[in-house]
């Protein structure tokens, strides 16, 4: 039995969801032109797809970035607020804790910070699936 001719739709979300999922654009591109897509046209449909691609990565790492400048400054703010506190003996080992849970914050949030303005500057760099930008 025969297979029916994907529509130009399907190819098209066929064409998105390898591009999401990380597989190589020129390899994307020839399917297209092997399943009666023009070559220029193909080139644009891929192409307007990357951009897509890029806008999404973006968008995710402006959501890691405020969400790591969010635990930067409760970091900082835990341990500075912690170090000016008056302590009593009965207090010290909270007091403690508390200093290396904002220490422990604000090395994560240092960290997230980095790995989201590198996002943000360099989307293309990122090859693999979307569903692991956050990782």
């Amino acid at each position: 039995m025969a297979r029916a001719p994907k529509t130009e739709e399907k190819l098209l979300v066929d064409a998105r969801a390898r591009i999401t999922w990380g597989e190589d654009p020129a390899k994307v591109r020839a399917r297209l032109e092997r399943d009666g897509f023009e070559p220029a046209r193909a080139q644009r449909t891929v192409a307007a797809l990357l951009g897509e691609r890029r806008t999404t990565i973006r968008w995710r790492a402006l959501l890691r970035l405020a969400l790591a400048l969010a635990a930067l400054v409760e970091g900082t703010n835990l341990y500075l607020g912690g170090s000016s506190m008056k302590v009593t003996s009965e207090m010290y080992a909270f007091h403690n804790r508390l200093e290396n849970l904002g220490i422990l914050l604000a090395i994560v949030g240092f960290w997230q910070v980095s790995k989201a303005v590198a996002t943000l500057l360099r989307p293309q760099d990122y090859t693999g699936p979307l569903s692991d930008v956050e990782d």
